[in-house]
């Protein structure tokens, strides 16, 4: 299984242009910057920026919580499927 990559926003003050704090879910370390990538979405381009925990074997780990959530979420949409509604 390849690794995944973790997705983080920044937010950014369009006043002072000061970014704020984006600490590592696990550990707590500042993310860095990785991946940058600019693309089209409905007629608006538009950025993304990928960040990563600096200690690499924090970032798998986080990778691999993600992924396990991520199995358990569409488990259980797709057991809900075909099931009729109650409402």
């Amino acid at each position: 299984m390849g690794s995944l990559i973790s997705l983080a926003t920044v937010s950014i003050n369009i006043k002072s242009m000061e970014l704020k704090s984006n600490p590592c879910v696990r550990c707590g370390k500042e993310r860095i910057k990785g991946k940058e990538d600019t693309f089209m979405l409905n007629s608006v381009k538009t950025k993304t920026v990928v960040y990563t925990c600096p200690d690499k074997e924090c970032q798998k780990i986080v990778d691999k919580q993600i992924a396990e959530k991520e199995e358990r979420r569409l488990f259980f949409l797709s057991r809900g499927r075909g099931r009729p509604k109650t409402r």
